[in-house]
């Protein structure tokens, strides 16, 4: 899919950069990183096997800003615009993949919450 927005800084996971891109003030986008650790992060029961998976999408980011997360293609997208529409930031960004980098590693999509 193509993303309009702002070109941020790139954000490198396991020592592959990737294009990062602002949409709007409540979405980002990290392009292209589904063959990364983040792509255990895509809760698609078809691709996890879990008829469950699709409850766990929403994160905190920062304090009381929750986001929710979901690829689309290979991308992956982090928007507060199911709720709170609090803005979000590319330092937001990589400050929790930074914190919950092993998380995901170790059990994926389940360090997400319910609704």
């Amino acid at each position: 899919m193509k993303h309009k927005g702002i070109q941020m800084p790139v954000i490198t996971i396991d020592l592959v950069s990737y294009d990062v891109i602002q949409e709007n003030k409540q979405t980002i986008t990290i392009k292209d990183c589904r063959g990364s650790v983040l792509g255990k992060l895509d809760n698609n029961p078809e691709v996890t096997g879990n008829r469950f998976s699709d409850e766990y999408k929403y994160t905190l980011f920062g304090e009381n800003v929750w986001v929710q997360v979901f690829f689309e293609d290979d991308d992956i997208v982090f928007t507060s615009n199911f709720n709170s529409k609090a803005d979000i930031n590319f330092t937001m960004l990589e400050t929790w993949v930074r914190y919950n980098f092993d998380a995901i590693d170790s059990i994926g999509y389940e360090i997400l919450n319910k609704e």
